[in-house]
């Protein structure tokens, strides 16, 4: 027996909307959060990099950034000056609060300095 035309017509596109859905699984979300010192102050400038991919973002006036990740099991490069750079992973959460670490603690004693 020979399928109808309209049988044949929700067969393929019952197999596209699987194809779409398949193609769309591991793209790219926003991810979106706000960075802050020790003491809870936003940091502004603050670089947060997708790692491995050219792809960045750095936080406003009130710590606060948006980025774009290619995959959610990326991993994100949160960088400052005078501050520890951390690397963390996405794990397909939308938002990430950032607490940075200032390298208070590897400063050289002045007896030290030539």
């Amino acid at each position: 027996m020979i399928p109808t035309k309209k049988k044949s017509l929700k067969i393929i596109s019952l197999v596209f909307t699987f194809f779409i859905t398949f193609c769309s699984y591991g793209q790219s979300m926003i991810v979106k959060g706000k960075v802050v010192d020790e003491k809870g102050i936003p940091l502004i400038g603050v670089t947060i990099i997708e790692q491995g991919v050219n792809n960045g973002a750095a936080t406003d006036f009130d710590g606060n950034y948006a980025l774009d990740v290619k995959s959610s099991e990326a991993s994100l490069v949160v960088s400052y000056i005078g501050f520890e750079t951390q690397v963390i992973a996405v794990s397909g959460k939308s938002t990430i609060n950032v607490i940075t670490v200032s390298y208070t603690h590897l400063t050289l004693p002045t007896s030290d300095l030539v």
